[in-house]
Protein backbone atom coordinates (compact mmCIF):
# COMPACT_ATOMS: atom_id res chain seq x y z
CA UNK A 1 0.00 0.00 0.00
CA UNK A 2 1.15 3.30 -0.64
CA UNK A 3 1.41 6.59 1.13
CA UNK A 4 3.57 9.60 1.33
CA UNK A 5 5.11 10.79 4.45
CA UNK A 6 4.03 13.75 6.08
CA UNK A 7 5.31 16.85 4.51
CA UNK A 8 7.63 19.52 5.56
CA UNK A 9 8.22 21.50 3.21
CA UNK A 10 6.91 22.76 -0.12
CA UNK A 11 7.11 23.10 -4.20
CA UNK A 12 4.88 24.78 -6.52
CA UNK A 13 4.31 24.86 -9.96
CA UNK A 14 3.51 28.82 -11.26
CA UNK A 15 1.55 29.16 -14.21
CA UNK A 16 -0.43 32.53 -15.78
CA UNK A 17 -3.13 33.42 -13.53
CA UNK A 18 -2.27 30.45 -11.09
CA UNK A 19 -0.33 27.76 -9.18
CA UNK A 20 -0.35 24.32 -8.18
CA UNK A 21 1.16 22.93 -4.89
CA UNK A 22 3.27 19.90 -4.69
CA UNK A 23 3.40 18.56 -1.18
CA UNK A 24 4.25 15.06 -1.35
CA UNK A 25 8.58 15.43 -1.34
CA UNK A 26 9.43 11.95 -0.08
CA UNK A 27 7.01 8.81 -1.83
CA UNK A 28 7.27 6.12 -0.21
CA UNK A 29 6.12 2.44 -0.89
CA UNK A 30 4.80 1.41 2.70
CA UNK A 31 3.56 -2.29 3.92
CA UNK A 32 1.63 -1.82 6.56
CA UNK A 33 2.45 -4.11 9.83
CA UNK A 34 -0.99 -6.65 10.89
CA UNK A 35 -1.60 -4.32 13.83
CA UNK A 36 -1.38 -0.78 12.15
CA UNK A 37 -2.76 1.95 14.66
CA UNK A 38 -4.24 4.70 13.55
CA UNK A 39 -1.74 7.07 12.98
CA UNK A 40 2.31 6.54 13.91
CA UNK A 41 2.47 3.02 12.87
CA UNK A 42 5.20 0.85 11.93
CA UNK A 43 5.79 0.50 8.13
CA UNK A 44 9.07 -1.26 6.43
CA UNK A 45 9.79 1.89 3.96
CA UNK A 46 11.51 2.10 0.35
CA UNK A 47 12.50 5.29 -0.64
CA UNK A 48 10.42 5.60 -4.42
CA UNK A 49 10.63 9.29 -4.83
CA UNK A 50 12.68 12.03 -3.35
CA UNK A 51 12.02 15.43 -1.65
CA UNK A 52 12.07 18.93 -2.91
CA UNK A 53 13.01 21.49 -0.27
CA UNK A 54 11.86 25.45 -0.66
CA UNK A 55 14.24 27.11 1.36
CA UNK A 56 12.49 25.69 4.49
CA UNK A 57 10.32 28.99 4.23
CA UNK A 58 6.74 26.94 3.74
CA UNK A 59 5.68 28.28 0.45
CA UNK A 60 2.76 26.13 0.85
CA UNK A 61 3.10 24.74 4.42
CA UNK A 62 1.59 20.99 4.55
CA UNK A 63 -1.11 21.69 1.89
CA UNK A 64 -2.71 25.08 3.28
CA UNK A 65 -4.34 26.07 0.07
CA UNK A 66 -7.19 23.94 0.30
CA UNK A 67 -10.78 25.57 2.01
CA UNK A 68 -10.59 25.77 5.72
CA UNK A 69 -12.05 22.63 7.81
CA UNK A 70 -10.50 22.63 11.10
CA UNK A 71 -11.20 19.74 13.57
CA UNK A 72 -11.23 20.82 17.48
CA UNK A 73 -10.49 18.31 19.46
CA UNK A 74 -11.85 17.90 22.43
CA UNK A 75 -10.31 18.61 26.14
CA UNK A 76 -11.93 16.80 29.17
CA UNK A 77 -13.63 20.05 31.42
CA UNK A 78 -11.19 19.21 34.29
CA UNK A 79 -8.23 19.54 32.41
CA UNK A 80 -9.18 22.57 30.52
CA UNK A 81 -10.07 24.08 33.72
CA UNK A 82 -6.38 23.29 34.92
CA UNK A 83 -4.78 24.96 32.00
CA UNK A 84 -7.25 27.58 32.36
CA UNK A 85 -5.85 28.21 35.69
CA UNK A 86 -1.88 28.13 34.57
CA UNK A 87 -2.69 30.84 31.85
CA UNK A 88 -4.42 32.55 34.60
CA UNK A 89 -2.08 32.53 37.16
CA UNK A 90 1.24 31.72 35.58
CA UNK A 91 0.79 34.05 32.50
CA UNK A 92 3.04 37.23 32.35
CA UNK A 93 3.14 40.30 29.27
CA UNK A 94 4.89 38.94 26.39
CA UNK A 95 7.68 41.27 26.25
CA UNK A 96 9.10 41.06 29.81
CA UNK A 97 8.67 37.49 29.39
CA UNK A 98 11.62 37.03 26.27
CA UNK A 99 13.34 39.73 28.07
CA UNK A 100 13.39 37.57 31.03
CA UNK A 101 14.62 34.37 28.99
CA UNK A 102 17.06 37.04 27.28
CA UNK A 103 19.09 37.97 30.14
CA UNK A 104 18.98 34.31 31.52
CA UNK A 105 19.99 32.06 28.85
CA UNK A 106 22.48 32.70 25.54
CA UNK A 107 20.34 31.83 23.00
CA UNK A 108 16.68 31.98 22.79
CA UNK A 109 14.58 30.42 19.70
CA UNK A 110 11.19 32.71 18.97
CA UNK A 111 9.66 30.70 16.56
CA UNK A 112 6.25 31.11 14.35
CA UNK A 113 4.39 29.34 11.70
CA UNK A 114 5.07 31.74 9.02
CA UNK A 115 3.73 34.45 7.06
CA UNK A 116 1.22 35.63 9.97
CA UNK A 117 0.78 39.09 10.41
CA UNK A 118 1.13 39.36 13.97
CA UNK A 119 3.91 37.18 14.84
CA UNK A 120 6.88 39.25 12.96
CA UNK A 121 5.16 42.35 13.90
CA UNK A 122 5.15 41.04 17.88
CA UNK A 123 9.45 40.65 16.94
CA UNK A 124 9.54 44.04 15.72
CA UNK A 125 7.97 46.39 18.37
CA UNK A 126 9.80 43.81 21.00
CA UNK A 127 13.16 44.05 19.38
CA UNK A 128 14.09 47.57 20.89
CA UNK A 129 13.32 46.26 24.37
CA UNK A 130 14.78 43.25 23.54
CA UNK A 131 18.43 44.42 22.89
CA UNK A 132 18.20 47.59 25.52
CA UNK A 133 16.80 45.53 28.32
CA UNK A 134 16.78 41.78 27.49
CA UNK A 135 20.98 42.30 26.34
CA UNK A 136 20.42 40.22 22.96
CA UNK A 137 23.72 41.13 20.63
CA UNK A 138 22.36 39.67 17.33
CA UNK A 139 19.05 38.42 16.08
CA UNK A 140 19.56 36.01 13.78
CA UNK A 141 16.70 35.53 11.11
CA UNK A 142 15.56 32.46 8.98
CA UNK A 143 14.27 34.65 5.98
CA UNK A 144 17.39 36.14 5.28
CA UNK A 145 20.65 34.34 3.75
CA UNK A 146 24.00 34.41 5.34
CA UNK A 147 25.71 35.42 1.91
CA UNK A 148 23.89 38.67 2.10
CA UNK A 149 25.20 39.66 5.85
CA UNK A 150 27.83 42.34 4.78
CA UNK A 151 23.92 44.45 2.53
CA UNK A 152 22.34 43.34 5.79
CA UNK A 153 25.15 45.24 8.18
CA UNK A 154 25.13 47.93 5.49
CA UNK A 155 21.39 48.23 5.88
CA UNK A 156 21.22 48.64 9.91
CA UNK A 157 24.31 51.15 9.70
CA UNK A 158 22.96 53.36 7.33
CA UNK A 159 22.04 57.28 8.24
CA UNK A 160 18.25 56.83 6.68
CA UNK A 161 16.50 53.36 6.17
CA UNK A 162 16.46 52.22 2.94
CA UNK A 163 13.08 50.59 2.22
CA UNK A 164 14.16 49.08 -0.92
CA UNK A 165 17.34 47.62 0.05
CA UNK A 166 15.56 45.51 2.65
CA UNK A 167 12.98 44.46 0.12
CA UNK A 168 16.17 43.29 -2.03
CA UNK A 169 17.54 41.26 0.68
CA UNK A 170 14.10 39.38 1.54
CA UNK A 171 13.62 38.86 -2.25
CA UNK A 172 17.17 37.81 -2.69
CA UNK A 173 16.26 34.76 -0.27
CA UNK A 174 12.71 34.13 -1.86
CA UNK A 175 11.18 35.97 -4.44
CA UNK A 176 7.75 35.03 -2.69
CA UNK A 177 8.41 36.05 0.36
CA UNK A 178 6.92 39.70 -0.27
CA UNK A 179 5.69 40.32 3.06
CA UNK A 180 5.06 43.84 5.27
CA UNK A 181 6.20 42.70 8.32
CA UNK A 182 9.43 41.35 8.00
CA UNK A 183 10.25 44.41 6.85
CA UNK A 184 9.07 46.00 10.22
CA UNK A 185 11.63 43.57 11.49
CA UNK A 186 14.51 45.07 9.39
CA UNK A 187 13.82 48.64 10.14
CA UNK A 188 13.42 47.66 14.29
CA UNK A 189 17.27 46.60 13.67
CA UNK A 190 17.64 50.08 12.26
CA UNK A 191 15.88 51.81 14.62
CA UNK A 192 17.92 49.76 16.89
CA UNK A 193 21.65 50.76 15.40
CA UNK A 194 20.59 54.19 15.74
CA UNK A 195 20.74 54.71 20.09
CA UNK A 196 23.72 55.93 21.27
CA UNK A 197 24.51 53.07 23.97
CA UNK A 198 27.41 50.73 23.07
CA UNK A 199 25.44 47.24 22.92
CA UNK A 200 23.17 49.08 20.11
CA UNK A 201 25.75 50.35 18.36
CA UNK A 202 27.14 46.71 17.56
CA UNK A 203 23.84 45.13 18.13
CA UNK A 204 23.77 42.67 14.30
CA UNK A 205 21.34 41.09 12.37
CA UNK A 206 22.24 37.88 10.94
CA UNK A 207 20.98 36.11 8.11
CA UNK A 208 21.27 32.47 8.60
CA UNK A 209 20.19 30.79 5.48
CA UNK A 210 20.79 29.61 1.98
CA UNK A 211 20.45 30.09 -1.46
CA UNK A 212 19.14 26.67 -2.70
CA UNK A 213 19.36 25.65 -6.92
CA UNK A 214 16.68 25.01 -8.80
CA UNK A 215 17.85 25.70 -11.97
CA UNK A 216 17.64 21.89 -12.90
CA UNK A 217 14.06 21.61 -12.10
CA UNK A 218 12.03 22.97 -15.23
CA UNK A 219 9.31 20.74 -15.20
CA UNK A 220 6.95 18.42 -13.17
CA UNK A 221 9.09 15.58 -14.54
CA UNK A 222 12.22 16.88 -13.62
CA UNK A 223 10.92 16.71 -9.97
CA UNK A 224 10.88 12.97 -10.37
CA UNK A 225 14.49 12.99 -11.49
CA UNK A 226 16.93 11.61 -8.64
CA UNK A 227 19.72 13.51 -10.42
CA UNK A 228 18.42 16.51 -10.32
CA UNK A 229 16.51 16.83 -7.47
CA UNK A 230 19.57 16.37 -5.74
CA UNK A 231 20.79 19.35 -7.24
CA UNK A 232 18.60 21.64 -5.23
CA UNK A 233 20.63 20.86 -2.32
CA UNK A 234 24.20 21.03 -3.54
CA UNK A 235 24.73 24.71 -2.03
CA UNK A 236 23.88 22.75 1.10
CA UNK A 237 21.80 21.94 3.66
CA UNK A 238 19.46 24.89 4.84
CA UNK A 239 18.63 23.77 8.57
CA UNK A 240 22.87 22.53 8.64
CA UNK A 241 23.93 25.80 7.03
CA UNK A 242 22.34 27.53 9.04
CA UNK A 243 23.26 26.13 12.40
CA UNK A 244 26.80 26.34 10.86
CA UNK A 245 26.11 30.22 10.23
CA UNK A 246 24.90 30.63 13.84
CA UNK A 247 27.78 28.34 15.08
CA UNK A 248 30.67 30.01 14.06
CA UNK A 249 29.68 33.54 15.43
CA UNK A 250 29.07 31.69 18.36
CA UNK A 251 32.78 30.59 18.43
CA UNK A 252 33.50 33.90 17.82
CA UNK A 253 31.67 35.87 20.35
CA UNK A 254 31.50 33.31 23.10
CA UNK A 255 29.58 35.93 25.55
CA UNK A 256 26.98 36.73 23.19
CA UNK A 257 23.07 36.60 23.69
CA UNK A 258 21.29 35.68 20.67
CA UNK A 259 17.57 36.25 19.81
CA UNK A 260 17.18 33.31 16.87
CA UNK A 261 13.44 33.49 14.94
CA UNK A 262 12.84 30.33 13.04
CA UNK A 263 10.26 28.69 12.07
CA UNK A 264 8.48 26.18 14.53
CA UNK A 265 10.11 23.34 12.86
CA UNK A 266 13.65 24.61 13.26
CA UNK A 267 13.11 25.65 16.95
CA UNK A 268 12.90 22.27 18.86
CA UNK A 269 16.52 21.52 20.67
CA UNK A 270 15.23 18.63 22.13
CA UNK A 271 13.33 16.91 19.52
CA UNK A 272 14.39 14.86 16.95
CA UNK A 273 11.74 15.02 13.98
CA UNK A 274 11.66 11.86 12.54
CA UNK A 275 9.68 13.57 9.03
CA UNK A 276 12.83 15.30 8.71
CA UNK A 277 15.61 12.91 9.75
CA UNK A 278 13.70 10.32 7.18
CA UNK A 279 13.16 12.92 4.20
CA UNK A 280 17.06 13.67 4.20
CA UNK A 281 17.71 10.06 4.92
CA UNK A 282 15.47 9.07 1.25
CA UNK A 283 17.60 11.91 -0.36
CA UNK A 284 20.84 10.20 0.89
CA UNK A 285 21.90 12.79 3.75
CA UNK A 286 21.81 10.46 6.65
CA UNK A 287 22.10 11.72 10.36
CA UNK A 288 20.57 15.10 9.62
CA UNK A 289 18.38 16.98 12.33
CA UNK A 290 17.06 20.12 12.28
CA UNK A 291 18.64 24.00 13.37
CA UNK A 292 18.33 23.96 16.67
CA UNK A 293 18.33 20.31 17.43
CA UNK A 294 22.03 20.43 15.74
CA UNK A 295 22.81 23.28 18.04
CA UNK A 296 22.00 21.06 20.79
CA UNK A 297 24.06 18.20 19.96
CA UNK A 298 26.98 20.75 19.44
CA UNK A 299 26.44 21.75 23.03
CA UNK A 300 24.50 24.58 23.10
CA UNK A 301 22.30 23.34 25.67
CA UNK A 302 21.66 26.81 27.45
CA UNK A 303 19.17 27.77 25.58
CA UNK A 304 15.02 28.62 25.84
CA UNK A 305 12.19 27.81 23.16
CA UNK A 306 9.10 30.28 22.66
CA UNK A 307 6.12 29.70 20.21
CA UNK A 308 3.76 31.61 19.16
CA UNK A 309 0.43 30.08 19.66
CA UNK A 310 -0.51 29.69 15.93
CA UNK A 311 -1.56 26.98 13.85
CA UNK A 312 -0.03 23.39 13.74
CA UNK A 313 0.26 20.80 10.28
CA UNK A 314 -1.06 17.67 10.17
CA UNK A 315 -2.05 15.05 8.15
CA UNK A 316 -6.53 14.46 9.54
CA UNK A 317 -8.10 17.67 8.25
CA UNK A 318 -8.62 18.90 4.94
CA UNK A 319 -7.03 22.05 5.07
CA UNK A 320 -4.29 20.20 6.76
CA UNK A 321 -3.92 22.41 9.80
CA UNK A 322 -4.55 22.35 13.83
CA UNK A 323 -5.67 23.44 16.99
CA UNK A 324 -1.57 23.72 18.77
CA UNK A 325 -0.91 21.53 21.29
CA UNK A 326 -4.16 19.01 20.90
CA UNK A 327 -6.62 21.86 21.26
CA UNK A 328 -5.75 22.60 25.21
CA UNK A 329 -5.15 26.20 24.62
CA UNK A 330 -7.93 27.12 23.04
CA UNK A 331 -9.98 25.03 25.56
CA UNK A 332 -8.15 27.61 28.34
CA UNK A 333 -8.88 30.55 26.69
CA UNK A 334 -13.02 29.66 26.20
CA UNK A 335 -13.07 29.22 29.51
CA UNK A 336 -10.89 32.64 30.24
CA UNK A 337 -13.23 34.34 28.20
CA UNK A 338 -16.32 33.30 29.58
CA UNK A 339 -15.41 34.36 32.89
CA UNK A 340 -13.45 37.91 32.26
CA UNK A 341 -9.99 36.34 33.48
CA UNK A 342 -7.92 36.33 30.51
CA UNK A 343 -4.46 38.17 31.12
CA UNK A 344 -3.89 41.23 28.96
CA UNK A 345 -3.05 40.06 25.25
CA UNK A 346 0.17 39.13 24.22
CA UNK A 347 0.77 37.12 27.17
CA UNK A 348 3.59 34.42 27.54
CA UNK A 349 2.49 31.20 29.14
CA UNK A 350 5.39 28.46 31.12
CA UNK A 351 5.53 25.62 29.31
CA UNK A 352 8.13 23.75 31.74
CA UNK A 353 6.69 22.82 35.01
CA UNK A 354 2.98 23.34 34.76
CA UNK A 355 0.08 20.87 33.61
CA UNK A 356 0.60 22.01 29.84
CA UNK A 357 4.23 20.08 29.69
CA UNK A 358 2.25 16.65 29.64
CA UNK A 359 0.09 17.32 27.13
CA UNK A 360 0.88 14.58 24.94
CA UNK A 361 1.11 15.17 21.46
CA UNK A 362 -0.33 13.12 19.01
CA UNK A 363 -2.53 15.18 16.27
CA UNK A 364 0.31 16.75 14.44
CA UNK A 365 3.15 15.59 11.78
CA UNK A 366 5.40 16.54 14.43
CA UNK A 367 4.54 13.32 16.16
CA UNK A 368 5.49 11.41 13.11
CA UNK A 369 7.01 8.33 14.48
CA UNK A 370 6.76 9.21 18.04
CA UNK A 371 5.35 6.32 20.03
CA UNK A 372 7.51 3.88 17.64
CA UNK A 373 10.65 1.70 18.55
CA UNK A 374 12.53 4.23 21.27
CA UNK A 375 11.48 7.35 20.00
CA UNK A 376 8.38 7.33 23.00
CA UNK A 377 5.84 9.56 23.67
CA UNK A 378 5.98 13.30 22.81
CA UNK A 379 4.41 16.03 24.95
CA UNK A 380 4.63 19.41 24.70
CA UNK A 381 7.01 19.77 27.17
CA UNK A 382 9.73 18.26 24.80
CA UNK A 383 8.74 20.76 22.16
CA UNK A 384 8.80 24.04 23.86
CA UNK A 385 9.64 26.00 27.62
CA UNK A 386 7.09 28.54 26.91
CA UNK A 387 4.26 30.29 24.16
CA UNK A 388 3.06 33.26 23.31
CA UNK A 389 -0.27 33.70 22.78
CA UNK A 390 -1.13 36.95 20.25
CA UNK A 391 -4.75 36.40 19.72
CA UNK A 392 -7.16 34.26 19.40
CA UNK A 393 -6.66 31.89 16.76
CA UNK A 394 -9.60 33.39 14.96
CA UNK A 395 -8.13 36.89 15.25
CA UNK A 396 -4.59 36.40 13.59
CA UNK A 397 -3.88 37.37 10.12
CA UNK A 398 -1.71 36.32 7.13
CA UNK A 399 0.24 38.83 6.25
CA UNK A 400 0.63 42.35 4.58
CA UNK A 401 1.58 41.25 0.93
CA UNK A 402 4.57 44.24 -0.24
CA UNK A 403 3.15 46.22 -3.72
CA UNK A 404 5.56 45.49 -6.54
CA UNK A 405 7.71 43.13 -4.60
CA UNK A 406 8.07 41.92 -8.40
CA UNK A 407 9.37 43.97 -10.89
CA UNK A 408 10.64 44.36 -13.78
CA UNK A 409 13.76 44.82 -12.77
CA UNK A 410 14.20 41.82 -10.74
CA UNK A 411 11.57 39.25 -12.58
CA UNK A 412 14.60 37.71 -14.16
CA UNK A 413 15.94 36.46 -10.94
CA UNK A 414 12.54 36.01 -9.80
CA UNK A 415 12.15 33.03 -12.22
CA UNK A 416 15.40 31.52 -11.70
CA UNK A 417 15.04 31.05 -8.19
CA UNK A 418 11.39 29.97 -7.99
CA UNK A 419 10.89 26.94 -5.97
CA UNK A 420 9.61 24.78 -8.79
CA UNK A 421 8.74 24.42 -12.15
CA UNK A 422 7.31 27.94 -14.15
CA UNK A 423 5.29 28.35 -16.88
CA UNK A 424 7.33 30.03 -19.69
CA UNK A 425 5.12 32.77 -20.19
CA UNK A 426 4.78 33.62 -16.32
CA UNK A 427 3.89 37.06 -16.12
CA UNK A 428 5.15 39.35 -13.06
CA UNK A 429 1.03 39.71 -11.62
CA UNK A 430 1.57 36.07 -11.49
CA UNK A 431 4.02 36.57 -8.75
CA UNK A 432 1.67 39.16 -7.00
CA UNK A 433 -1.25 36.82 -7.12
CA UNK A 434 0.98 34.09 -5.22
CA UNK A 435 1.80 36.60 -2.59
CA UNK A 436 -1.76 38.03 -2.02
CA UNK A 437 -3.52 34.84 -2.12
CA UNK A 438 -0.79 32.55 0.37
CA UNK A 439 -1.76 35.39 2.52
CA UNK A 440 -5.48 35.56 2.16
CA UNK A 441 -5.46 32.00 2.63
CA UNK A 442 -3.76 32.10 5.86
CA UNK A 443 -6.77 34.57 7.07
CA UNK A 444 -9.43 32.44 5.49
CA UNK A 445 -7.74 29.03 7.51
CA UNK A 446 -7.45 31.59 11.06
CA UNK A 447 -10.91 32.55 10.08
CA UNK A 448 -12.42 29.34 10.50
CA UNK A 449 -10.79 28.29 13.79
CA UNK A 450 -13.38 29.26 16.54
Amino acid sequence: MGRRIPEFDSIITLFPGGFKPHNQYIVLAMEKTPTQPKSNSKYRLTVIGLIIFAALVFIDPFGWFTPPSVFRPGVKPENAQEYARVIRTRGENAQDFLIDALQTHDVVYLSELGGLKEEPLFLAQTLPQAVDQGGADVLGVYFLLAEDQDAIDALLSAPEFDQEKAKELLFNRLPLWGYQEYLEVLKAGWVVRQRESARAQSFRILGLNIRQNYSEISSEDDMKDPAKVRTILEPGIPDLAMADTLTGYLEDHPDSTVLAYTTREQAMPEVDLRMYTEQMEGLGYPDQYQFARILHRRGYRDVAHITFHSPWPTNNTQNRSQYPAEGTVDAALDILLSDATIPDLPVAVPVSGTAFAEVEITDTIYAYGFGEDEQGTLYFGDMADAFIILQRLNRLHGATPIPHFVTAENFDQAKETFPGPISSDIRIEDFQTFIRKYAENRSNILSDMK
